[in-house]
């Protein structure tokens, strides 16, 4: 099923929406906080939740790929081979990877990923790791349009500075 991958980064919130509703149906997305969100997507032999980020244009600069939410007991049999399956995929999709590691139960912290496999590309920062959030730990893919990401920090330090210059200015 060719379900998003024909939506181009950059390509608008309104756009994004639009192509889903139309290729996997009303039922299958979600919109939270400024995400899209597919709860249930098959990729392949593992089912995945999509994320589509979107940046201050409401441009889409990042999609996620997130297996199941498992707790630690389940780290080293069912994420672990999740996450191998999930680095298979992306591999076909983007060739070998330029770098992998193994990382160890204690280096993965709530709200990072600790990468499992990284690609080398010009556009895109491409990525495969393990994560936790609220004690549950699932594997999680990235994938990145680099020039959309540094415009939108770009545009995040700046209004950072204004505000911290603003509140300067109210003493």
């Amino acid at each position: 099923m060719n379900a998003f991958q024909t939506i181009p980064f950059g390509a608008s919130y309104d756009d994004v929406i639009n192509e889903l509703r139309e290729t996997l149906g009303q039922e299958k997305i979600s919109e939270y906080n400024g995400l899209v969100l597919i709860d249930e997507f098959s990729l392949g032999e593992i089912s995945v939740g999509v994320i589509f980020h979107f940046d201050h244009k409401n441009r889409l600069y990042s999609l996620s790929f997130d297996t199941q939410r498992l707790t630690a007991n389940k780290l080293d049999s069912i994420v672990q081979n999740e996450a191998d399956y999930l680095t298979k995929v992306f591999r076909n999709k983007y060739g070998r990877p330029s770098h992998c590691y193994k990382p160890a139960f204690y280096n993965i912290n709530d709200g990072y990923v600790s990468y499992m496999s990284r690609w080398q590309n010009k556009n895109l920062e491409i990525y495969t790791g393990l994560t936790v959030n609220d004690a549950l730990y699932f594997a999680r893919g990235i994938v990145t349009s680099r020039q959309l990401e540094n415009a939108f920090d770009s545009y995040k330090k700046e209004t950072e500075r204004k505000k911290v210059e603003e509140g300067a200015k109210s003493f």
